[in-house]
């Protein structure tokens, strides 16, 4: 397993990335109760974690180190984070880790991640109402009209009934082309609290703008309506818009005057077609990850891997045998109850290796049940 290695040119999209923890840190999954995502995010920002340190330091080190340049203790200070033995200790390392690996970063020069809104950590954050959430979205969608918007809708949490007082509001524009950055600052900036908005543009991977709003984070995306018309109806290749095809099948309606979100949502063979192969290819990417340890394999570099991209994969396969799109293991607690095709004690199974602590003395008990998994969900999906 080698380690992400990232250029000095690339800091401000890693520490960009980082500061995303920054309002949604992984105590916000602990506090919930939601196990899975609390493990999948502790994997994530391990990785993360250690690509900013990478971009610090002129040599690309291994999981073990050294660096240079890096949090006091780091390497000693991330295993205690991934093990997962006491998630509350983990949850304070993580956070500790983040403030002291971003001031690295400013201290470097990379102002973006000073940039940031302000973290709150102890001023509780106003209940939104579904009503009021819609409300926010069709104003945002009656300015972006001139925009070539054509719908409005609300994805993610508000969407699956499970917002609480820390679910962002997710706004997804469906429109003809996507709006220039100078367009959608323009669009947005009247909602944002002290006109205070953070734009993601350069990057492939997301065209988003972000803000607060009556102190919650609000999240708003653009997606063309010929894409989300080709993510339907072609075949689902590694690296497909799944978050796309997740947004069809999952969404509240705000506005759709023109019925494009209704047409693309009564897709419905299509999106069944794509959920099959959705578990097909996750299937053969998960596999192709190393399953067993290596001679040289750590807790860290296993629990970053196989719940990090691994567990993304897994649950793709899982929801996909079903016939549906979940495109990250976020709300999974509320979702397996409704899947009828499971691995025995599927659940349960999901639950140990997710909570279960990740040390020398473990790992490889935690990669034979990962391992086991992984193979009755393959039987399962050559059902």
């Amino acid at each position: 397993m080698n380690p992400p290695t990232v250029p000095p040119s690339a800091r401000p999209r890693v520490a960009r990335s980082l500061v995303s923890w920054w309002e949604i840190p992984p105590r916000s999954s602990l506090q919930r109760g939601d196990w899975v995502r609390f493990a999948h995010s502790i994997a994530t920002l391990a990785r993360q974690l250690l690509a900013a340190v990478n971009s610090l330091n002129a040599s690309s080190p291994s999981w073990n180190g050294p660096w240079i340049v890096a949090p006091e203790e780091f390497g000693r200070r991330l295993g205690r984070m991934v093990s997962l033995s006491d998630p509350a200790h983990t949850e304070r390392i993580a956070e500790s880790l983040l403030d002291e690996t971003l001031d690295l970063l400013v201290r470097s020069g990379v102002t973006q991640a000073a940039l940031r809104f302000e973290r709150l950590r102890n001023e509780p954050v106003p209940p939104m109402s579904t009503e009021r959430a819609r409300s926010l979205s069709q104003a945002v969608f009656e300015r972006a009209r001139s925009l070539t918007a054509r719908a409005v809708l609300i994805a993610d949490s508000f969407a699956r009934g499970c917002a609480d007082e820390g679910s962002d509001l997710d706004i997804r524009l469906l429109v003809d082309s996507v709006p220039s950055l100078a367009e959608r600052s323009a669009l947005i900036t009247p909602f944002a609290e002290e006109g205070r908005v953070r734009q993601y543009g350069d990057e492939a991977y997301i065209t988003a703008d972000q803000f607060l709003w009556c102190g919650r984070k609000i999240d708003v995306k653009y997606h063309p309506i010929a894409r989300m018309e080709r993510a339907l109806c072609e075949p689902f290749a590694l690296g497909g818009p799944i978050d796309l095809l997740e947004l069809v099948e999952v969404h509240l309606v705000v506005a759709d005057p023109e019925g494009v979100a209704a047409r693309l949502a009564a897709l419905v063979g299509e999106r069944t077609a794509r959920a099959r192969e959705i578990a097909s290819v996750s299937l053969g990417a998960l596999q192709e990850r190393v399953l067993s340890r290596s001679s040289s394999a750590t807790p860290v570099e296993a629990v970053a891997t196989v719940l990090g991209p691994g567990l993304e994969y897994l649950v793709r396969v899982w929801t996909g045998i079903n016939g549906r799109i979940h495109a990250f293991p976020k709300w999974v607690h509320r979702i397996v109850p409704e899947l009828a095709v499971r691995p025995p004690n599927g659940w349960d199974r999901l639950l140990a290796i997710t909570t279960e602590p990740w040390t020398e003395e473990t790992l490889d008990r935690r990669l034979a049940e990962w391992c086991a998994l992984v193979t009755d969900l393959a039987a399962l999906n050559r059902r």
